[in-house]
């Protein structure tokens, strides 16, 4: 088993957190066969490890972090919603803030997924113009 920076408990640390986004790892999930994103972000009060629920991992994706970014992430409330079905559910609302971008990208892709492979060049000649 990998070994975590202390894990953000939003209930008892708060409902913010800020610092230095400096680490991903991926953990398999205890609710399914998938696996869950973990943040590491350096804050003033040293690195914690903070495990990215889907609504969360939309909103950091959105956002494009590198690493080095200071990024701050606010926990909201729990919102109300209809399914198309009338069902209703509740999803979690967050914010998430990028301060300033200095590193490499972050892969959000997830793991177990194909990797890129490089195409090769064309040759000047097949180029039409």
């Amino acid at each position: 088993m990998p070994d975590y920076a202390p894990t953000w408990k939003w209930d008892d640390h708060g409902d913010v957190i800020e610092g230095k986004f400096t680490g991903l790892r991926w953990t398999k999930s205890k609710f399914d066969d998938g696996h869950v994103a973990v943040m590491v972000l350096a804050t003033g009060n040293g690195e914690y490890s903070l495990f990215m629920p889907n609504g969360l991992m939309r909103r950091m994706s959105d956002e494009a972090p590198k690493y080095g970014d200071s990024i701050r992430i606010e926990r909201g409330g729990l919102v109300d919603f209809q399914t198309k079905s009338g069902e209703s559910r509740q999803y979690r609302a967050w914010d998430v803030g990028v301060v300033r971008k200095e590193g490499e990208y972050a892969d959000l892709s997830g793991p177990g997924l194909p990797e890129a492979t490089e195409q090769e060049a064309a040759a000047d000649d097949d180029i039409p113009f």
